[in-house]
C-alpha cells in the first residue's frame, strides 16, 4: 500500500501517474532487494502494490508486472 502524503500523484495524466508508479515502486523495490541481501529477485512476482492519493482514494494497482489505473 502506497500513499502519496507528499502530493506527487496529484493532478498528473494517467500516462504520467503510471510513470510517476513505476518510478517510486522501483526505487521501492531497490530498498527491499538491498534489505533482503538479493532475495527479492523479481519485482513481477515479489511485490503487488495499490496506490492512494493523499486523501486515500484508489490511484492503481502493480499485479504480475503490469500497472493499472482505477476505473473513475
Amino acid at each position: 500500500m502506497i500513499i502519496d502524503n507528499r502530493g506527487i500523484f496529484s493532478d498528473k495524466s494517467e500516462r504520467a501517474l503510471l510513470s510517476q508508479f513505476k518510478k517510486e515502486l522501483e526505487a521501492i523495490y531497490s530498498s527491499l532487494y538491498e534489505a533482503t541481501g538479493g532475495m527479492a529477485t523479481d519485482m513481477n512476482t515479489d511485490i503487488v502494490a495499490a496506490f492512494y492519493s493523499r486523501e486515500q482514494n484508489p490511484l492503481g494497482s502493480f499485479y504480475q508486472g503490469e500497472y493499472h489505473l482505477w476505473e473513475k
